[in-house]
């Protein structure tokens, strides 16, 4: 597995600016749990909204859908066991050596041995846990397939998702004293 510890960062990272988007406004504390400095402009800023109110009086947010990536992406970033080149293939269900996962029939024995994401998380080592677990509504079924052919652009698209969002979310300061601190 190449890279686990920065795939790891990573996965707190977008956590920790998925929790900031859910609420709509600045965060409080920064990626480390720790309030901001007095006077910073984080902390000015910090419990207010991050865009003005709609004219229905919400304030806007953002929330994590899915995750998507091809078969090789899955597998290193989420950490997963299961996967092609493993005796059991498939995160959600027991399909693999034994049980035929080419078998695509109405009575297909994989389909009577699905899992639930909980369960998917009992059967994975604690140090083989994705860090997708710190991202609000991540589970195992919101990975996406991806074609390998439409990896690269798709990855480049998420990757400047969350460089914008990063970038954003810096420029207006929120996570500023979290990178460069003063003093």
């Amino acid at each position: 597995m190449s890279k686990p510890h920065s795939h790891d960062a990573v996965g707190k990272i977008i956590g920790y600016v998925c929790r900031v988007l859910a609420t709509g406004c600045f965060p409080t504390l920064d990626i480390s749990g720790q309030p901001f400095p007095e006077g910073s402009r984080e902390f000015d800023l910090a419990g207010k909204p991050f865009a003005s109110a709609s004219t229905e009086g919400h304030c806007w947010r953002a929330a994590f859908c899915a995750w998507k990536g091809d078969l090789e992406a899955r597998v290193q970033i989420h950490k997963l066991t299961r996967n092609y080149m493993a005796n059991w293939i498939c995160e959600h269900c027991a399909a693999g050596r034994l049980i035929s996962f080419g078998d695509f029939s109405a009575n297909a024995a994989w389909k009577d041995a699905r899992f639930n994401h909980q369960q998917f998380l009992m059967m994975t080592p604690d140090n083989r846990r994705s860090a997708w677990l710190h991202v609000p509504g991540w589970t195992k079924d919101r990975n996406l397939d991806v074609p390998c052919s439409v990896f690269k652009l798709s990855t480049c698209l998420f990757v400047c998702l969350f460089v914008c969002l990063f970038v954003c979310l810096f420029v207006l300061g929120c996570l500023h004293s979290c990178f460069f601190l003063h003093g």
